[in-house]
């Protein structure tokens, strides 16, 4: 098959083709446009929500923070109820300058 054969037959295949009207078209376009911002609205919503709520509960508050071993050299204060002590990790508020990762590591092992 030549190249002027293969437009030919490209051509008169074409010609069969059952294009929509320019009314579908539009129809279509705005039906796309429509599903894609309501979408984009939902998911919106759906990720504020969620992220508000991962916030409230993995943020710490004054009165409570995440324990972590004395041994880490982290500074420590008291809750205000009983004698336990909480950690203070460093934020931009408190005058840290670097935060403070506890890194978990696997136990060394010699056989597989």
């Amino acid at each position: 098959m030549g190249a002027t054969e293969y437009v030919k037959e490209t051509q008169a295949e074409l010609k069969r083709v059952s294009w929509p009207t320019r009314k579908q078209v539009a129809v279509s376009t705005l039906a796309v446009v429509i599903v894609s911002l309501a979408m984009s609205f939902l998911l919106g919503v759906f990720d504020f929500v969620f992220s508000s709520a991962l916030g409230k509960i993995l943020v710490t508050s004054e009165s409570s923070s995440v324990v972590a071993p004395k041994e880490d050299g982290i500074e420590t204060k008291g809750t205000g109820s009983g004698s336990s002590s909480l950690p203070v990790f460093p934020t931009p508020g408190n005058g840290a300058t670097e935060p403070n990762m506890i890194i978990p590591t696997l136990p060394k092992s010699t056989s597989f």
